[in-house]
């Protein structure tokens, strides 16, 4: 079975990560002749280039963003994605992220034996970004089988784009499992807060990703003034994990200006477990994500997590036992469940306990790994089949 996988970026973001982990659990496999076309690089370009050939096509020129403007530079990638190929025909063509949706149906025009998979990890704001809402709901007319990372996805691409709820498949995001045992974690906890200048004793609530307004940082900083003003909430500090130095500093604006001293700024990081492991508590701020793996990460480690409602697919997986879920932007509620989960270190642990299990049960990645592999079999049958 012949497939070429399209990624975006080689960053070490959420879904550039689960290509490579997919990609590398499928290399063993004779049975599937890889390939991987990335339209930008980044620091996992050497890991992906090791794991199957690899073609980078450096989108991101000032010519490929003016070309983008006139939905041309698919069409001017083509020619080096169909040499890089060669005469071998893909019967699948994997299109991890809509940003790749474009030369993946371009591809599929180009060789009409072809068939396409696209594994979505957008919603609205972000498909329209990365390709623009009318674009894709043309583009997604000649997808045959969508994968969705969560269940409100599905629901969004069914109901926002007329797509047929059959061609939609829901397979959650997935994670390999953490490593170390307690007494070695318990060591790396203290080292860590020790160099973060965290005190022991203090309850930590780690946040993580890049710093934009999908992920909303700002909103980590205006809970973290709530409880500056709160009696009893001094040792209560707040770490954000991600993101540059340049997208740090209207951060660090609005911190000197409200007078912050229980933030730290962390810029992206390889080791973010060795972070997590310093932590109490996960709170995902974002105001749109469809299933963040760093919340599985952080589960895996025994975090609870608080997530929003109408923002993703995170509430799939906290429901009522494995953290909370606040109502969109309610930052008084999340302020209030982060005390109440300091003050109540027995319901925390329990909370914890859940997540733990939930991703142990349902989110590693053999399992995950075994589906996606089932939705590309069947597509590539399609494709030898010669109809949809």
């Amino acid at each position: 079975m012949r497939v070429v996988f399209l990624g975006h970026v080689a960053r070490r973001t959420g879904a550039p990560i689960l290509l490579l982990s997919l990609l590398q659990s499928l290399r063993p496999r004779p049975e599937i002749d890889l390939k991987i076309i990335l339209l930008e690089g980044g620091e996992l370009e050497g890991e992906f280039r090791a794991t199957a050939p690899t073609l980078v096509l450096g989108k991101g020129s000032l010519a490929s963003r003016i070309l983008r403007k006139v939905e041309v530079e698919d069409a001017l990638h083509l020619w080096r994605a169909r040499a890089f190929l060669g005469r071998k025909t893909p019967q699948v063509i994997y299109a991890n992220s809509v940003a790749t949706l474009g030369l993946a149906i371009a591809l599929k025009r180009a060789l009409p034996r072809s068939r396409v998979l696209c594994h979505c990890h957008e919603l609205a704001m972000a498909v329209d970004e990365h390709v623009g809402t009318k674009r894709f709901a043309a583009l997604a007319r000649e997808v045959d089988l969508f994968i969705a990372v969560s269940s409100s996805m599905k629901v969004w691409l069914v109901e926002a784009f007329k797509i047929e709820a059959e061609r939609v498949h829901v397979v959650h995001e997935f994670i390999a499992p953490p490593g170390g045992d307690s007494a070695t974690r318990l060591r790396e906890r203290d080292a860590t807060r020790a160099e973060l200048g965290i005190a022991p004793d203090a309850f930590v609530v780690g946040s993580c990703g890049t710093a934009d307004w999908r992920k909303s940082p700002d909103l980590m900083v205006q809970i973290a003034k709530k409880m500056s003003r709160r009696n009893g909430c001094d040792k209560i500090h707040f770490v954000w994990l991600g993101g540059t130095n340049g997208q740090h500093k209207a951060l660090r604006y609005d911190m000197e200006r409200l007078g912050l001293k229980n933030v730290t700024l962390i810029e992206a990081r390889s080791d973010v477990s060795r972070f997590m492991i310093s932590w109490d508590l996960f709170l995902l701020t974002s105001r749109e994500d469809p299933f963040p793996m760093v919340c599985l990460e952080a589960a895996a480690h025994g975090l609870p997590v608080i997530c929003f409602d109408r923002a993703g697919g995170m509430p799939e997986f906290v429901r009522t036992d494995a953290g909370f879920i606040a109502p969109y932007l309610d930052l008084d509620f999340v302020s209030d469940k982060i005390v109440s989960l300091d003050q109540d270190r027995t319901l925390l642990a329990s909370l914890g306990a859940c997540a733990c299990e939930r991703v142990m049960n349902d989110h590693l990645g053999a399992g995950s790994t075994t589906r996606i592999l089932r939705e590309i079999e069947a597509v590539a049958s399609r494709s030898a089949a010669g109809s949809l």
